[in-house]
């Protein structure tokens, strides 16, 4: 049905772009961020992000959409979870307000909506290449990856603050990127049939996080969670429309 393929396709949207991603509360953290620190060594972090741990809220729009998001990250960034509100702007058919939790782990992408009890898993979507700008800059120099960015068809802006924190900038075509240590703090995609915004509206770095945010409610198995090609073709199957002959 319409529903179900609008659904699946809305549990697609990054939201680590490819993106990272309820105002929910919990685990201790500071009241205002500190100075940026000196990254660490290669030996100490070996995750995607510049700090060990941290807690970062977001306002995200989406079509017909606007989330309140709140991220939960530790170990660098190789464990992540996720918790959205989902609040529909227009009347679409949809319910008012949704609950989602994504989290991210090596073993891959699981996300339940808590609404609909269903849940789907992805693997893990590779960095993209301004993600890596500091890596490249380190085996290219700086000009070298600038070039290197160039070729793939992404340009370097000029650094600007968000939060009080130094982003690079990263235009592409369909999208722009202020990235920090590898944490998209803010994006902008505008496509022909599509567009979002997202952007930090609360940073605490080197945050102490409750490990619970990390575990799905009690009862929920994200081993049993279908991929999500299989949930998009079954959803295809079940619309009238496409399985006219």
């Amino acid at each position: 049905m319409k529903r179900s393929i609008r659904f699946f396709r809305l549990l697609l949207v990054p939201t680590f772009c490819g993106c990272l991603l309820a105002g929910c509360t919990g685990g201790s953290d500071s009241s205002s961020p500190p100075a940026e620190k000196a990254l660490s060594g290669p030996e100490e972090n070996a995750g995607p992000y510049g700090y060990e741990s941290g807690i970062l809220e977001f306002r995200v729009r989406r079509p017909h959409h606007q989330v309140d998001e709140t991220v939960y990250f530790r170990d660098w960034g190789r464990q992540e979870a996720r918790y959205e509100t989902v609040r529909a702007i227009a009347e679409i058919g949809e319910s008012t307000v949704r609950h989602q939790i994504t989290i991210v782990n090596p073993d891959g992408v699981f996300t339940w909506q808590e609404e609909t009890r269903t849940g789907s898993r992805s693997p893990l979507p590779p960095p993209e290449p301004y993600q890596d700008y500091e890596k490249l800059k380190e085996r290219f120099g700086p000009e070298g990856a600038v070039g290197r960015l160039r070729s793939l068809g992404i340009e370097l802006g000029k650094p600007e603050m968000i939060l009080g924190f130094t982003c690079q900038v990263f235009h592409l075509k369909g999208g722009t990127f202020w990235i920090h240590r590898g944490l998209v703090l803010r994006s902008r995609i505008r496509l022909p049939s599509y567009s979002t915004s997202r952007e930090a509206i609360r940073f605490v770095p080197d945050a102490t996080v409750d490990s619970s945010r990390f575990r799905f409610p009690e009862g929920v198995d994200p081993e049993s969670f279908p991929g999500l090609t299989d949930l998009l073709r079954e959803a295809a199957a079940d619309d009238p429309e496409r399985t006219r002959s």
